[in-house]
């Protein structure tokens, strides 16, 4: 018994790594025991409030991990195909378990949480979570995009002696995962490119990045946002905070804001402006 808890325990924190709420995790684990089973008989099994329950069995119908069964009497559910999800978090899974990376926010970390009907709210407080939400990006499989919107007084932070070899490690394993980051900035990020070293320049170079560069006007804010799955992070490196959204509206309205905002900026190519700059000093 105390062995399948705490394997429940550890498939439970590897889900919910890879973007599950704690009611998608309770709710989905539950049905792989009991499936096909009810939506009261799922609330029992996972411990997770029946109307939640019905909520988040249709979230996880909406991403291909399960089905309603036709029934004229019950609304009963089955796990549809763990083949789709095995693509998805395989390498994630896989990446997590390379890099032993750690599961579980300490207590003082974790602000608050909200869970109801198609709304799932984290907060967490302190530098080492506002690294954990960075480095969630490494956990996307290659057929993915982040969508990055980079305030110009969070870019600043890269300033930071301390954080240099940070984002020189984290560059490094960003291109080795092969992501494809499409990113918007300030027309600020060029004096930032001029005051960095250079060993910390090119760590910048050869990432998989379609830029886009626009007005500081626009981007005099003092937070990063990024979107990535179903899900979208406000970075606010000033209070050290870190809110997790998950609800699909205000996403899309976020991709659309984002697509607004390329749509006013000017693309451009990193790679050549960083190879220009290093040579311009002399590659020292």
């Amino acid at each position: 018994m105390a062995k399948q808890i705490k394997s429940d325990e550890i498939d439970r924190e590897r889900l919910r790594l890879l973007g599950f709420t704690k009611a998608e995790a309770d709710t989905f684990l539950a049905l792989l025991k009991v499936d096909p089973a009810s939506v009261s008989g799922v609330a029992e099994a996972s411990g997770v409030p029946r109307t939640t329950t019905g909520v988040v069995l249709r979230r996880l119908g909406e991403r291909g991990l399960v089905r309603k069964l036709p029934d004229s009497y019950r609304s009963v559910w089955k796990v549809k195909d763990l083949r789709k999800l095995e693509s998805a978090a395989g390498e994630t899974i896989a990446y997590l378990k390379k890099e032993n990376a750690e599961e579980v926010p300490r207590a003082k970390e974790i602000v608050g949480e909200i869970e109801a009907a198609d709304i799932g709210i984290r907060v967490f407080r302190g530098t080492r979570q506002i690294k954990r939400a960075y480095e969630g990006m490494l956990g996307l499989s290659r057929a993915e995009r982040v969508y990055f919107i980079q305030g110009n007084k969070p870019a600043k932070w890269m300033l930071a002696a301390e954080e240099e070899e940070y984002f020189k490690k984290f560059h490094k394993r960003f291109k080795k995962r092969g992501i494809i980051m499409e990113g918007i900035a300030g027309e600020a990020i060029f004096d930032i490119f001029e005051k960095i070293s250079v060993p910390f320049l090119r760590s910048h170079m050869n990432r998989l990045l379609i830029g886009r560069v626009v007005p500081d006007e626009y981007m005099n804010f003092n937070m990063d946002i990024f979107i990535m799955r179903d899900r979208a992070f406000f970075v606010g490196l000033e209070q050290k905070i870190v809110i997790v959204v998950r609800l699909a509206p205000m996403v899309e309205a976020l991709r659309g804001i984002y697509g607004a905002l390329a749509g006013l900026g000017r693309p451009i190519d990193l790679n050549a402006y960083l190879r220009a700059l290093i040579e311009k000093r002399g590659g020292k």
